[in-house]
């Protein structure tokens, strides 16, 4: 148990798969006794109506690959104890033997006794467990609990690892402000539509907009205000577009919108959709009501443009000429001229 240990503190440096992580740890616990004859782990949120094992590994494998605990059961299960405990060391032992389906399972699978171990996650929304299945009922009393306690701090580790490189990837490739994708995460996306595009005679269109007067909301009503006004924006532009597609703040007041296997006339259309969703928002702050309007540029592959360098530049001159012509309101790129 020492050794398996050791090995699992060894591979959580390297590993970057939470559940790879954990199932190697349940690997090593398995092969280190033959009195183990299951180790399962599950993690998610606390509110949870049924559990039901991420990783199983063992012998007895079958029994959890069939396992569903209900909510309502947890008060009465004890291996599902912990769940319901704020204590971080609210292990919990039963023998099996005290609850009739465990009392059939144990004898078809070799198992007598269970230990649970909460897995506590610095995410308030996630709660997990770490149980193990010995064949002797006494077994944890002759071997402690220490060594399995060891290995639910492991994996808990892991999941914070792992909760860590999230929150780090979300604050690289999204805006704080408005939640949306930030101008790298854009740009990677947009070469990776525009290769597919190439590659398989795909249609694609970007809209380009930003907000009227947002200097001027900015040096009214204050910075406050105009980040309210950037994050109703971003909010209204996600709900009118499609799921496939992709949004993002590009810099400043200006948004990207990626719409897959779209045409111009569709572009647009989602365009001025934006558009009188924004229209509609008279955004109250401490001195006056901010009316908001935006301006939109439209452009579509491979009509107006056949890099993605030009397809943004004709996006962009189409912006100007909706901003020129007074805003609120959608233009264009002209489509490029016909081979004769």
């Amino acid at each position: 148990m020492t050794a398996a240990l050791l090995e699992a503190t060894a591979n959580l440096v390297n590993q970057a798969d939470a559940l790879a992580t954990i199932q190697s740890m349940c690997e090593g616990v398995v092969e280190a006794t033959p009195h183990i004859r299951l180790a399962w782990a599950w993690f998610g949120h606390p509110d949870t109506r049924e559990i039901r094992p991420l990783v199983a590994v063992g012998p007895a494998k079958a029994y959890a690959d069939s396992l569903v605990i209900e909510r309502h059961l947890l008060t009465s299960m004890e291996p599902a104890r912990p769940m319901r405990d704020h204590d971080a060391d609210a292990n919990a032992v039963a023998r099996l033997s005290l609850y009739g389906p465990w009392r059939a399972a144990s004898k078809q699978y070799g198992f007598e006794v269970a230990a649970a171990f909460p897995l506590h996650i610095p995410n308030p929304r996630k709660r997990g467990l770490l149980v193990f299945y010995a064949d002797n009922a006494d077994y944890f009393e002759r071997v402690g609990e220490k060594p399995f306690a060891a290995f639910a701090r492991l994996a808990e580790a892991t999941l914070s690892q792992a909760e860590l490189r999230a929150q780090l990837h979300r604050k690289a490739t999204h805006d704080a402000l408005t939640g949306l994708h930030n101008r790298g995460w854009l740009t990677d996306e947009l070469e990776k539509t525009h290769a597919n595009a190439e590659r398989y005679h795909h249609r694609y269109a970007v809209i380009m907009f930003d907000l009227d007067g947002f200097k001027a909301i900015n040096d009214r009503h204050g910075h406050a205000a105009g980040d309210r006004a950037l994050a109703t924006a971003a909010v209204l532009a996600k709900e009118e577009t499609r799921r496939g597609d992709v949004i993002g703040r590009w810099g400043g007041d200006e948004f990207l919108a990626i719409l897959h296997e779209t045409d111009a006339a569709a572009a647009l259309a989602a365009a001025e959709r934006i558009r009188a969703r924004i229209e509609t928002v008279d955004m109250k702050t401490a001195d006056a009501a901010v009316h908001l309007r935006a301006g939109f540029g439209v452009a579509a592959y491979p009509v107006t443009a056949t890099t993605v360098d030009d397809l943004l530049r004709a996006a962009d001159a189409a912006l100007y000429v909706a901003k020129r012509g007074g805003g609120n309101r959608v233009a264009a790129a002209p489509a490029l001229p016909q081979e004769k």
